[in-house]
C-alpha cells in the first residue's frame, strides 16, 4: 500500500469543506491523538478498525509472497499483529465524536461489547462476507443471528436498547485490562 502520509490531514481538511468524512483505520486502530488530529481535519466519524480484524500488514505479506519479495514479506509478518486493540482505540477515540466499532467483531456479543465500550455503532467483515458468497439466504440468516445475540446481551445486561447497553456496567480483564491501565 502507499507509505506516503505526508500532508493527508491539510488534505482531509480540504475535503471535509465539501463532503462528510469517516475516517477509517485498517488494522491498526487510532490513538487519542489521531482521534484528536481527525476532528480538527473535520472528520464527521471514526471507524476504529483495532487490531483484531483484518490485518492490512497480513494482506501485504500474501501480496509481497506472491511477488517473491522477501523484503516485503518480512514487513508483513514483522507488523501483522501490530496495533492498537479495537475496544482500546473505542475508549481513545469515543466522546468527541461518532465512533463505528469495527475490527474482530465475530457476533452480536461482540458487538454488544463495543457498543459498551463506547462505540456507537458496529462493523462486521469477515463474519457477514462468509456468508455472502453462500447466498443471500444464509447473510440474512447471519444478520437475524447476529442481531438474536445482540438482544440477548441486551437482556443479560438489564438493557431496554442501545443507550441503556452503552451505559451497562462493563468489567474488563485480562490483557485487554492492562492494555486499557497501561496506555
Amino acid at each position: 500500500g502507499d507509505r506516503n502520509s505526508r500532508g493527508v490531514l491539510k488534505r482531509l481538511k480540504d475535503i471535509a469543506g465539501s463532503y462528510p468524512i469517516i475516517a477509517k483505520e485498517t488494522g491498526n486502530g487510532f490513538s487519542r491523538e489521531d482521534a484528536l488530529n481527525l476532528i480538527d481535519a473535520g472528520v464527521k466519524a471514526i471507524d476504529v478498525g483495532g487490531l483484531g480484524g483484518t490485518s492490512f500488514s497480513a494482506i501485504e505479506y500474501y501480496r509481497a509472497e506472491k511477488a517473491n519479495d522477501k523484503e516485503k514479506m518480512r514487513a508483513g509478518k514483522t507488523f501483522w499483529d501490530w496495533g492498537i486493540p479495537s475496544p482500546v482505540s473505542i475508549l481513545e477515540c469515543k466522546g468527541n465524536i461518532p465512533v463505528i466499532g469495527s475490527g474482530g467483531l465475530r457476533n452480536g456479543l461482540d458487538l454488544a461489547r463495543a457498543i459498551m465500550m463506547g462505540a456507537d455503532i458496529g462493523g462486521f467483515a469477515r463474519s457477514l462476507l462468509s456468508g455472502a458468497d453462500q447466498g443471500q439466504d444464509i447473510l440474512d440468516s447471519n444478520v437475524n443471528i447476529t442481531l438474536r445475540e445482540l438482544k440477548i446481551a441486551m437482556l443479560l445486561t438489564g438493557s431496554k436498547n442501545v443507550l441503556d447497553l452503552r451505559n451497562a456496567r462493563n468489567i474488563i480483564t485480562g490483557k485487554l485490562r492492562e492494555w486499557i491501565q497501561n496506555g
